[in-house]
């Protein structure tokens, strides 16, 4: 008996020991944010129409005459005129944006970038 004792005495720091192990730096659970909010390697879909509304909790936006799309403002949400960040409240109601974001698995759309006055891209040459 006194052997049993023994043994899960010296075993107990052992079992602590490898339940902290592999903590250390950020906290578990939570993934790291490269810039913009989206997670490094992230690849996030592009939606373009016209801003109809802008709420503490949704960003509404018009893709057709009878197809709008809901998307929930999250932590990472940013609002960009062209290459600068910028407030929700200078958000041009409707005019056309281009939102960059995510599906979650719940089928819910998450809202990472709302640009406006984006600059044209340069084409390749041929």
């Amino acid at each position: 008996m006194t052997r049993r004792r023994t043994l899960a005495l010296l075993l107990l720091p052992v079992a602590a020991f490898a339940q902290r192990r592999g903590r250390s730096g950020s906290q578990s659970g939570q993934k790291s944010t490269g810039q913009g909010g989206a997670t490094p390697g992230e690849l996030l879909a592009r939606f373009t129409g016209t801003l109809k509304g802008v709420s503490r909790k949704e960003v509404l936006l018009e893709v057709s005459e009878d197809q709008q799309l809901v998307f929930r403002r999250v932590k990472q949400t940013r609002f960009y005129d062209g290459e600068k960040e910028a407030g929700e409240k200078s958000a041009p109601l409707g005019q056309p944006v281009v939102i960059e974001g995510r599906r979650e698995l719940n089928g819910d759309l998450d809202a990472i970038h709302v640009i406006w006055n984006e600059p044209p891209k340069p084409q390749p040459e041929r």
